[in-house]
């Protein structure tokens, strides 16, 4: 049908709930103060305790996230935007995923207050209008994070996880 968004592109483990997060993957751009607005696109896949960002481009390696290292880790509401902070010496603080292409801000630095504008407003529908789209599948990733962070957490190097009473 004409003028309908795409579907998102990931794939979930059948079964429906969370399922094995190890078994899901999204299509992702992975948005920071190195990469630029553009980002980079690849897939995210949560693994034995990190979240793991796999780039397209075989010239880049994958990026390992420890997830005892997240600080935070939301949904960037009303956007399709997973957000992380994470505390690691010689990485990017902040980092988004964006589950569609960020939006082109290049006439957003026009000299022309109307095209700058209408830029800035055009890169926010675009959010917008997909939010819809990735909205549970985002809320999903963030809920499955946190749980599996603290997880790791109990169970980290030297601790032992306690063993569930009645």
């Amino acid at each position: 049908m004409a003028g309908t968004p795409a579907s998102p592109q990931h794939s979930e483990p059948p079964g429906g709930t969370l399922g094995r997060m190890e078994d899901r993957v999204s299509t992702v751009w992975m948005v920071h103060a190195l990469t630029g607005m553009a980002g980079q696109k690849g897939q995210l896949t949560l693994r034995s305790g990190a979240l793991v960002f796999r780039p397209d481009s075989r010239g880049m390696g994958d990026s390992v996230f420890e997830l005892v290292d997240l600080s935070r880790v939301r949904r960037v509401r009303g956007s399709p935007i997973l957000e992380i902070t994470q505390h690691k010496e010689g990485a990017p603080r902040r980092l988004g995923f964006y589950f569609i292409k960020p939006p082109s801000l290049d006439d957003a630095f026009d000299r022309n207050y109307l095209r700058r504008r209408k830029a800035r407003k055009d890169s926010l529908n675009a959010l917008r209008v997909a939010n819809a789209d990735f909205k549970g599948q985002i809320e999903r990733w963030v809920e499955t994070i946190l749980e599996a962070r603290e997880a790791a957490r109990v169970t980290g190097p030297g601790k032992r996880r306690a063993p569930d009473t009645p």
